[in-house]
């Protein structure tokens, strides 16, 4: 009787010990645009959710980050069917998306059904009202103009832009136009695939730089039409242009683009985060891959006994932070209304 009761014992500490250290797997779910013209903004995404991923899963034993993906195609309407699939079959509590229009259409349903959202997007009404469980990650459209005005300096020098009738694109032409009288605005068709006409019009104007902004290939084509038609002046763009969509249409014609990006320490880590994106991906760890690369180590920073419980809690924790640095120096301001920003920084394309 001694020794069964002693196997019983140890039987139940193993169990004991095995049930403190059982694995937690923590599901995010992203809806993306994984084919279609938006394709190169998906695949980003992915890439850095991947990487941050696989570091985390590295570094923990009873921590699992897992990974669903859902391609919308590019198609706003497919939004909705690819958060219920993700949050009924895969019991997703936890979402990512790319873009102002599917956050928004994704905003209402991440409320009502308590699910946690990081939207990398720029449009104000997505954390507007300050919904706890909605992130906004990224710059607006509005630091990214005054991020280009303030590189592009005298007021005085004659610019053109060229921007999308997008709720991106609307807000970014207001504050360069403000900041500059002499701007001359000229909107254009993301669907267009050709742009000979408004850019033989524009370098009639001589102008001293363009702003071309943008994040499908559409910007890509634009860029490409200004250089094929002659104009070898400065082309500065935001941070869509490290768009896989945009550098691909773009071709040789993006060397020498200025462009905004973030600020994201040059050192070994980050050379060998870039090798990983490129070698799998094609892309640089940039932009939007950074920004999708950020969001699980949001989630790493709270406590990890909150990741099971509801998405206030872990919304709390994330908003009791002024800011979230990264690795070795990649830095993250946030704010109570839920937006988080990185810090902006202008680069060329060599």
């Amino acid at each position: 009787m001694k020794k069964s009761n002693l196997a019983i014992v140890i039987a139940c500490v193993m169990m004991f010990i095995g049930c403190q250290h059982q694995t937690e797997v923590v599901k995010i779910g992203a809806i993306l645009p994984m084919t279609g013209n938006m394709s190169g903004q998906g695949i980003s995404v992915k890439a850095g959710l991947d990487l941050a991923i696989e570091e985390l899963n590295s570094q923990s034993s009873h921590t699992k980050y897992e990974l669903y993906i859902e391609d919308v195609a590019s198609e706003q309407r497919n939004v909705i069917a690819a958060y219920n699939k993700l949050k009924e079959i895969n019991d997703v509590n936890i979402f990512v998306t790319k873009g102002s229009a599917y956050s928004l259409a994704l905003k209402p349903a991440a409320i009502k059904d308590n699910k946690l959202l990081f939207c990398i997007a720029s449009h104000p009404d997505i954390t507007a009202n300050g919904e706890y469980n909605i992130f906004k990650v990224g710059n607006s459209s509005v630091d990214e103009g005054n991020a280009i005005m303030d590189y592009l300096g005298k007021s005085d020098a004659r610019t053109i832009m060229f921007y999308p009738n997008t709720e991106y694109g609307i807000p970014f032409r207001e504050v360069c136009q403000n900041r500059n009288n002499n701007i001359v605005c000229i909107e254009y068709d993301e669907s267009m695939i050709e742009y000979k006409n408004i850019v033989i019009s524009a370098i009639k104007a001589a102008p001293d730089n363009i702003i071309a902004i943008g994040f499908s290939s559409a910007l890509g084509r634009l860029i490409k039409t200004l250089r094929d038609m002659g104009y070898n002046g400065m082309i500065v763009s935001n941070t869509g242009f490290q768009s896989l969509d945009v550098l691909s249409a773009a071709g040789e014609a993006r060397k020498g683009v200025v462009y905004v990006d973030y600020n994201i320490e040059e050192s070994e880590e980050t050379m060998r985060r870039d090798k990983f994106v490129r070698e799998k991906y094609h892309i640089n760890f940039s932009s939007i891959c950074y920004l999708a690369y950020a969001i699980p180590y949001f989630l790493n920073s709270v406590d990890e006994e909150l990741y099971f419980k509801n998405t206030r809690q872990i919304s709390d924790e994330i908003r009791t932070k002024q800011f979230i640095q990264l690795s070795s120096n990649y830095t993250f301001s946030i704010f109570q209304n839920g937006d988080i920003k990185p810090d902006l920084l202008m680069k060329k394309e060599e």
